[in-house]
């Protein structure tokens, strides 16, 4: 078929794959909504939001996998992989956080309807959610690391064929730097700016969802993760830990909810 439509990947692929995770939360009760909204002459796209009572969560679907030459370990194919995934999807989540925090709601045009996004005092989450796994680029600690340290590159290329390719990534990177900016005024280089950003594949997702009845309950996994890691990317181990915790030591967890709130990560293991 991408031999007949040269845009079989975003008008068929990519809305199928939002379609399939907005059926994902609603199988657990957790509405959502999605649609554009407009910049000046520039059009954006909300794939999804969730909302709960404290936290607004922007959703951003990537169908780009982990390509077997970046699996291989070319290094030039790893970074278009995780720019195409990671990065373009912060930088979408991170100008729909831009436009909430600057103007208090977001309005998303669907198909006639208007939804109205009010932020209301709330937290913001962000969500790249890509179609395969990652592997342990997934996990929180290195998602951080990756992010903090990307935004303060520019990257260059010997390659002519690749420069177009990392000319994006560069304006990516650009965005993301002017989002922390506004985001962040009075902290200047604020310490950690990406705490608030999560890197799940679509079977992650479902792992995370597994037992959850609501979008409070879906926070409330979220939450119980958001301080932890165990160095191993092992997102199964720190659900299953928070939850362990929860019902043998409920004191524990409730530090663990508050250093979660404070942006603090601890290790488990």
């Amino acid at each position: 078929m991408r031999k007949n439509d040269k845009n079989f990947d975003r008008d068929y692929l990519g809305k199928a794959l939002e379609r399939f995770t907005k059926e994902v939360l609603l199988q657990h009760n957790i509405k959502s909504c999605a649609g554009d909204y407009w910049i000046g002459k520039t059009r954006w796209e909300c794939d999804i939001v969730v909302e709960t009572a404290d936290v607004i969560i922007l959703i951003e679907v990537k169908k780009k996998p982990l390509t077997r030459r970046a699996r291989a370990g070319s290094d030039i194919s790893l970074v278009l992989d995780l720019a195409q995934s990671l990065l373009d999807a912060q930088k979408q989540a991170g100008n729909h956080e831009m436009q909430l925090r600057k103007e208090g709601y977001l309005d998303l045009h669907d198909n006639g309807k208007i939804h109205r996004i009010e932020i209301n005092g709330r937290n913001i989450e962000r969500i790249a959610l890509s179609f395969t796994d990652f592997g342990s680029f997934h996990d929180r600690m290195f998602l951080e690391k990756f992010l903090t340290a990307v935004t303060t590159l520019k990257f260059t290329v010997s390659d002519s064929k690749y420069k177009k390719q990392f000319d994006k990534i560069n304006q990516a990177i650009a965005s993301l730097q002017d989002q922390n900016r506004f985001l962040y005024p009075e902290d200047g280089l604020h310490h950690r700016p990406y705490f608030n950003c999560w890197f799940f594949s679509l079977p992650q997702l479902m792992i995370i969802l597994d037992g959850v009845n609501d979008a409070e309950e879906f926070r409330d996994v979220l939450w119980g993760i958001r301080g932890m890691s165990n160095g191993h990317g092992d997102l199964c181990y720190d659900i299953r830990y928070a939850e362990r915790m929860k019902t043998s030591n409920p004191q524990w967890y409730a530090v663990m909810l508050q250093m979660a709130h404070n942006g603090k990560t601890f290790m488990t293991g």
